[in-house]
């Protein structure tokens, strides 16, 4: 079986179209924003369009395809994710957040992509990974040797047990608290050359950034900076509701019920996931999206969506406000959430209601709808 992520974008009405068993959607805004009333086509490159015969999809495959993309009406391709990476998590593990990763092309692959969308008034969206990067990242081998800002860039802490483990190397270092991987197991991995534990919300070959950490804030707007002086048009965050942990490090709750707690499920996750830091750090990037765009004197805004399977109450939060506005499309995810066991009608009514009454003014209702085949 094969599952299907369909994004809608909503003001007032919409409309609906398939094409070749591809499905998506047009929104109407009273507004001129361009991302509120644009067709947004996602391509997944790996998979895409082979150029070269290698058997994996390519920026040259894209670019080979963009006539089709105007002939079908599509106006804004997002695309990734493209970096460097070992490919433990597809692509989602990034060794090296300025560089194309060789099975995808160059750089000057995407250069010349941008340039043959500009010329076909295409807009470019990318995926940006700023909770973790790679075990193989740069800034995560430096880290490791505590050299210089380096030193705190990832989530580093002691052994429950460390004054034992530094005394004697046959005693097995005890995490520091119970917080689990989304993978599976422990979500901290012993690091024998520096003599403690780092945090990975996902696979343990992806340390998470220490957010907290100024110099690595600072390093993530460049990477946004450098994409964007590049001709993206916008971004879209993955996982922001895994951004920040909470400081206490206490041990996360059982759930009532659940008789496996070593498993993900088994946890009640108010330590590590949906921290009020997650909304605040997303309204700073998109403020620093807006100054750019104005200072580099950019006719359009640039879009910011975000993707965090959270409830509906946390998700709305996003958008933030009139004077402080954040991401104009945070994905809703409450239609994919939905229980089939559930009356699913009243269901799909009630999260649409919620959402639509909690919207806030001059902005843009989205659903996320998933697709069997």
């Amino acid at each position: 079986m094969i599952t299907f992520h369909v994004f809608l974008f909503m003001m007032i009405a919409n409309t609906c179209s398939t094409v070749n068993g591809n499905v998506y959607f047009r929104a109407t805004n009273p507004t001129n924003e361009w991302w509120s009333n644009t067709i947004i086509y996602q391509v997944y490159i790996r998979s895409f369009k082979d150029s070269d015969n290698d058997g994996i999809g390519d920026l040259k495959g894209i670019i080979q395809k963009l006539d089709h993309f105007t002939d079908l009406g599509i106006e804004t391709l997002w695309v990734g994710p493209f970096f460097k990476s070992p490919m433990d998590d597809m692509g989602y593990d990034v060794e090296d957040f300025y560089m194309i990763d060789p099975i995808f092309g160059t750089m000057d692959d995407f250069k010349e992509l941008v340039f043959e969308m500009n010329k076909r008034n295409l807009k470019l969206i990318i995926d940006l990974i700023l909770n973790h990067s790679s075990y193989k990242c740069e800034w995560f081998e430096k880290s490791i040797k505590q050299e210089g800002k380096y030193k705190d860039y990832y989530m580093w802490h002691n052994a429950s047990n460390q004054d034992e483990v530094l005394s004697n190397s046959s005693i097995t270092p005890i995490p520091p608290n119970n917080w689990l991987s989304v993978f599976g197991g422990p979500a901290w991995t012993w690091n024998q050359q520096r003599n403690q534990f780092y945090f990975h919300q996902f696979a343990k070959e992806q340390p998470d950034f220490n957010l907290r950490n100024s110099d690595v804030k600072l390093q993530l707007l460049d990477v946004m900076e450098f994409w964007m002086f590049q001709g993206v048009s916008g971004f879209r965050f993955d996982s922001v509701n895994f951004l920040y942990e909470n400081v206490s490090l206490l041990d996360e709750p059982f759930l009532p019920g659940k008789n496996n707690f070593t498993e993900y499920k088994g946890l009640e996750h108010i330590y590590t996931r949906n921290q009020p830091e997650n909304i605040i750090i997303v309204l700073e990037w998109r403020a620093f999206m807006e100054s750019f765009t104005k200072n580099k004197n950019i006719s359009i805004s640039s879009l910011m969506a975000t993707e965090a399977y959270s409830n509906y109450n946390i998700l709305i939060q996003f958008y933030g406000n009139k004077t402080n506005p954040g991401a104009q499309v945070p994905f809703n995810l409450a239609l994919v959430k939905c229980k089939k066991d559930e009356d699913v009608v009243e269901s799909i009514d009630t999260n649409i209601k919620y959402w639509l009454a909690d919207l806030p003014e001059n902005t843009v209702a989205n659903w996320v709808v998933r697709v069997f085949k």
